[in-house]
């Protein structure tokens, strides 16, 4: 089989919901008009998170096999917690470009954003750019390459993230998608095999916009300049993916992790953690919030002007009289020497003692109040399965377990937007096999560790032999050809380490 020119896009945070309603109402009209050609699948990525999700999409094995679980790495110590960030040197299995170049391909590649994002390791072969993703610096293999493809103010673009709130942070990401679009005009013109582009949009967006997550319509502009890098990209591949690491969507049921460990004495909040000073400070707060809110509705209304303004008057009366203490929710911050389990990043749960009983109580606790929750052997696999937190939780379809007060209620009904549990995988392969075929042996709803070891197969490269797909790939390919990268992965990490790349 020919080499086809193959291109992954991933865009961060892209869920089926969203890019369905884009397509309906018109604002990715390329997409929309094509989409007879490519295959539509959910993708299952567990956890939801960025580092662990886009290491299982470009190394195609799951968490416990290469290591990344989250942001950091955890341990318990005397003193409490302590983390230390994830980095590129902790991978324990290659990604797509390192495992085509310890396989001794000649295939060429450029990689834009791999996860995790520092340090870049150089490899042959690669044109390797880490720009987003929580890399401290801007940086490349090779060293030059950046200002190839970049200038100055292009990087500093594609930094930065907005302080002006929701419409500027969707135009600053539109000007993002303009850059990337430029660069990929270029790279298209050069003698690439494999284009890989991670983009933190539109994840970045509907973060600083999640008030608003509601209102579809106002993400117009980023679909399209989303739907122009498709078109770009599109057109001149034999073979193209698009791919995201979760989805994003609203809840509307919150269940407050850390009010009920607290209530089962598992977490103990730091002294401060109940406000009990002198009400008058915080009720000023309050006030100041208040009126904020208030005024926007009122500002046009003169009856309602005068009601909020007699309002006040009374506010501003008993804030004056007020002496007593009162009890205010104005924090949850955790003790970590006294508690026993922390959450972290609303997904995980950590156990300071790793008591097998102790974890079952607490499954069968958090499952009493409707949260799903796995330990982590239910759902990976592989020698680095201790690495992960003791307990993951994963979000249904409403309710959303996370991090809050310890002094709120358990349950609460009130909408929050964040990452959901289903990403995207669209191909096109119609010019390199059947694509009636692949359509009919594609699950539903298709596992975030199949991008890489499908892309492998079909630049007709060897699978990592520890690659978690196997049986769908024989399903879809018939052949798959196998091979050892791990071992080779290794030695040149422990290479890398003594060069302290």
């Amino acid at each position: 089989m020919a080499r086809p020119r193959t291109i992954v896009l991933g865009f961060d945070g892209l869920s089926m919901i969203f890019l369905n309603y884009a397509m309906d109402k018109g604002y990715m009209p390329y997409l929309s008009n094509n989409k007879n050609k490519f295959i539509f699948r959910d993708m299952y990525c567990i956890p939801p998170l960025t580092p662990p999700s886009w290491t299982s999409i470009m190394t195609g094995v799951n968490p416990g096999k290469h290591g990344i679980f989250h942001f950091f790495k955890y341990k318990w110590t005397s003193d409490g917690l302590k983390t230390e960030p994830v980095t590129a040197l902790d991978l324990e299995h290659p990604r797509i470009h390192e495992a085509l170049a310890l396989a001794g391909s000649n295939i060429k590649s450029i990689i834009i954003n791999p996860i995790p994002s520092y340090p870049v390791l150089p490899v042959k072969n690669s044109v390797i750019m880490s720009i987003e993703f929580f890399t401290p610096k801007p940086s490349s293999h090779p060293k030059d390459v950046l200002n190839k493809y970049f200038s100055g103010s292009d990087l500093e673009t594609l930094i930065s993230t907005s302080k002006m709130g929701c419409k500027s942070m969707i135009s600053l990401s539109a000007k993002k998608i303009e850059l990337y679009i430029s660069f990929a005009e270029r790279a298209l013109r050069e003698d690439h095999d494999l284009i890989w582009l991670n983009t933190h949009i539109p994840d970045e967006v509907f973060h600083i916009c999640r008030r608003n997550i509601h209102k579809p319509k106002l993400f117009a502009k980023i679909f399209k300049s989303m739907d122009a890098l498709i078109k770009t990209l599109n057109g001149d591949s034999e073979v193209f993916l698009i791919v995201s690491d979760h989805g994003f969507r609203y809840f509307s049921k919150f269940i407050n992790v850390n009010r009920i460990l607290f209530l089962h004495g598992y977490l103990s909040p730091v002294e401060d953690s109940r406000c009990t000073v002198g009400a008058k400070s915080h009720l000023l707060k309050i006030r100041r919030q208040i009126s904020k809110e208030i005024y926007k509705i009122i500002k046009k209304n003169a009856f309602l002007s005068l009601i909020a303004r007699n309002f006040f008057i009374v506010f501003n009366k008993f804030i004056s009289n007020t002496r007593m203490p009162m009890v205010l929710n104005v924090s949850h911050n955790i003790n970590l020497v006294s508690s026993n389990a922390l959450p972290i990043y609303d997904m995980f749960i950590l156990l300071k003692t790793k008591n097998v009983a102790e974890r079952e109580t607490l499954v069968n606790l958090l499952s009493r109040y409707g949260i799903t929750i796995y330990k982590p052997e239910d759902i990976f696999s592989g020698p680095f399965i201790s690495r992960c937190p003791d307990l993951i939780l994963v979000y249904n379809d409403s309710s959303y377990p996370g991090i809050g007060n310890v002094y709120s209620r358990e349950i609460e009904k009130r909408y929050i937007a964040h990452h959901s549990k289903f990403g995207v995988f669209i191909a096109r392969v119609n010019e390199i096999i059947d694509q009636g075929r692949m359509d009919y042996f594609l699950p539903r709803v298709v596992p975030n560790t199949l991008p890489t070891p499908f892309v492998l197969k079909l630049l007709n490269s060897s699978i990592s032999h520890v690659t978690d797909n196997l049986i769908l790939l024989k399903r879809l390919f018939k052949n798959v050809k196998l091979a050892n990268v791990v071992g080779k992965w290794k030695i040149y990490k422990r290479v890398l380490m003594y060069r302290k790349v």
